[in-house]
């Protein structure tokens, strides 16, 4: 699910919600767990399981909020190649998102509805 073309998190949540199923069991990876929280905001009857992984609960601090705009400012120059193996390096050897369905976020097949946001 491409959510790149939503401008907040309560748009990309609402895309979500538009495309799940009815009820379903919720991964949040990185900035896909402020996705997972905002659609737990919006329709927690419908999440029956939720994992958050490598992301936070909290707002960024100013100083975290400083550098994000700082890497937005990079990529908008034409730098987003080099922000990728840049920080790619602080990522968990193994986990990254296409090893959510190793996982068992994403559908695993006889697991009924699971759904995954990378």
């Amino acid at each position: 699910m491409n959510l790149t073309t939503d401008a907040t998190m309560p748009a990309m949540a609402a895309r979500v919600l538009e495309q799940a199923p009815e009820t379903f069991a919720l991964a949040g990876l990185s900035m896909g767990g402020y996705c997972a929280l905002e659609i737990i905001r919006q329709a927690p009857e419908r999440v029956t399981r939720l994992a958050l992984l490598d992301t936070s609960a909290e707002p960024d601090t100013p100083d975290r909020t400083e550098i994000r705009m700082q890497w937005i400012d990079e990529a908008a120059a034409g730098g987003f190649e080099d922000l990728i193996p840049r920080h790619a390096r602080r990522q968990p050897r193994g986990i990254g998102h296409n090893h959510l369905s190793e996982l068992g976020f994403v559908r695993p097949p006889g697991h009924g509805h699971t759904f995954g946001i990378a």
